[in-house]
């Protein structure tokens, strides 16, 4: 899946959950991409980005999208998004469990004209 307006990455990457499909949202983060983990750490490790967004897809969210702000650089190669909302899901006890997000974001302008995640913290939150 290619995004050509950052002001869609957010809903691009929530319907890619909500579909299971893992290998797509995979397509919206550059390689090396800096993600901030549920853990507070921050890797670049694409095996671990996986991991992260798995345990998401386990769930089996609805993404919940109230809020999407985007500023975007004077020469359009760099953009911020923040995202606020709800996932509904399941937990891992089997039981219902609505989480609320604030995101933080930037994504990078590629050769092609797509948008891709160079820096992902999907709470917001990012520890030092």
């Amino acid at each position: 899946m290619k995004v050509f307006d950052p002001r869609e990455i957010d809903a691009a990457v929530s319907r890619a959950f909500e579909e299971g499909d893992i290998e797509e949202a995979l397509t919206l983060y550059e390689e090396g991409c800096a993600f901030v983990r549920f853990s507070g750490e921050v890797t670049t490790s694409a095996a671990d980005i996986r991991a992260e967004i798995g345990g998401l897809i386990a769930m089996k969210p609805k993404v919940a999208l109230d809020e999407v702000a985007v500023i975007e650089s004077v020469d359009g190669k760099l953009a911020t998004t923040r995202a606020r909302g709800r996932i509904d899901g399941t937990g891992p006890d089997g039981q219902p469990m609505s989480v609320p997000f604030h995101t933080l974001a930037v994504v990078r302008k590629q050769a092609d004209g797509s948008w891709r995640f160079a820096i992902d913290d999907p709470q917001g939150s990012a520890k030092s």
